[in-house]
């Protein structure tokens, strides 16, 4: 696979795991410590483990990969890179609490079931509840996508949905039962 591909792949994933992935990784951060003392302790300290610390420009080096891969693979130029960046910084303060919510209500189903004992009403208000934290991730990744695309050319935009489609095809090969 060329590498311009696994960055779109990339860029898509990045997407999809603010939905899929986010919950794990927010979880498997301290099962020990309570939601309040994630949200105020954890969350500078795991966003340097897991995005590196920030650059002296304030840049992170994750985001500085992501756009340089992704500007690659569909010939940004430096302005669109430019707006991309900002777009993404100016967002990230709206998913990081809802990132959060989505970790924390995560944490509270695997404690409500922990010592092995159910009571589905606990359960289903804790569903109801992640369904509403993932609700409001999706239409925030919605969101950014549509101001990145505000960004592009038709063609970058028509290589970014040939990206996409390639991804889904992908996953429905691998992951969904057939």
């Amino acid at each position: 696979m060329k590498k311009g591909t696994l960055i779109v792949l990339a860029v898509v994933g990045l997407l999809a795991a603010t939905l899929f992935a986010g919950q794990r990784a927010w979880a498997q951060v301290n099962e020990a410590q309570t939601a309040i003392q994630m949200e105020r302790a954890l969350l500078p300290g795991l966003a340097e483990k897991r995005f590196g610390p920030r650059a002296q420009d304030g840049e992170r080096p994750f985001l500085r990969r992501f756009l340089g891969r992704l500007g690659g693979y569909l010939d940004l130029t430096e302005a669109q890179r430019a707006q991309i960046k900002a777009i993404l910084e100016t967002e990230r303060p709206k998913l990081q609490p809802l990132v959060m919510q989505t970790a924390t209500t995560h944490k509270a189903i695997v404690e409500a079931t922990a010592t092995g004992e159910f009571n589905e009403a606990q359960i289903r208000a804790l569903a109801t509840r992640q369904g509403q934290n993932v609700a409001n991730l999706i239409v925030e990744k919605e969101r950014v996508k549509t101001q990145i695309y505000q960004v592009l050319t038709p063609e970058q935009r028509a290589k970014l949905e040939q990206l996409r489609q390639r991804f889904e095809t992908h996953v429905r090969e691998h992951f969904l039962p057939q």
